[in-house]
């Protein structure tokens, strides 16, 4: 077996795609099971339990049972196979704050349950606008000691702020 990241020595951290949990991401524009969940409602239904309904509940469930343990798993292979002790890190989904028509969390899970020190060190951080970044990058990576990178993307159309403000956020004091 080539282990390639062990003949990559330019490469300073990973992250498993980007904007996970991107697979979840059309939720809000769907009010029927999506197709990933239709394609495979037998295994789903056995395991949940119940009829599936698309749900807070249901989504919770979803992320819990399959999600989180498949991206510990991917990042735990990454640190495995890496040889470096180089950091692995989540490129979390851009605006996970959001809420469904029933006032309910898009995305039911908290960060800490990916970005355990184990397998996860930090974020790849995505400014989109100062609210996020701050509240969900910032604050979260301060209070839990947790590290992250980012990219500030020029095109308008991938940030919610003009660009002298996307600046001057992304420059400010980070505390600690």
């Amino acid at each position: 077996q080539v282990n390639t990241f062990k003949t990559l020595p330019n490469i300073w951290g990973y992250c498993f795609l980007e904007e996970i949990p991107g697979q979840f991401g059309h939720w809000q524009r769907q009010p029927n099971l999506p197709l990933f969940v239709k394609r495979n409602a037998a295994s789903v239904k056995k395991a949940y339990g119940k009829e599936l309904v698309w749900n807070y509940e249901l989504r919770k469930f979803l992320i819990q049972k399959y999600w989180i343990p498949a991206i510990k798993n991917i990042h735990t292979l990454i640190k495995k196979t890496d040889g470096h002790d180089r950091p692995v890190l989540f490129w979390h989904k851009a605006n996970t704050g959001g809420n469904f028509p029933d006032g309910k969390p898009m995305y039911p899970y908290d960060d800490a349950q990916v970005i355990d020190k184990k397998t996860c060190d930090g974020y790849m951080a995505y400014y989109v606008h100062t609210r996020s970044w701050f509240q969900q990058y910032v604050g979260h990576a301060t209070e839990n000691k947790w590290g992250f990178v980012s990219q500030l993307s020029h095109p308008d159309f991938m940030r919610a702020a003009s660009w002298q403000h996307a600046i001057q956020s992304v420059q400010a004091p980070i505390p600690g």
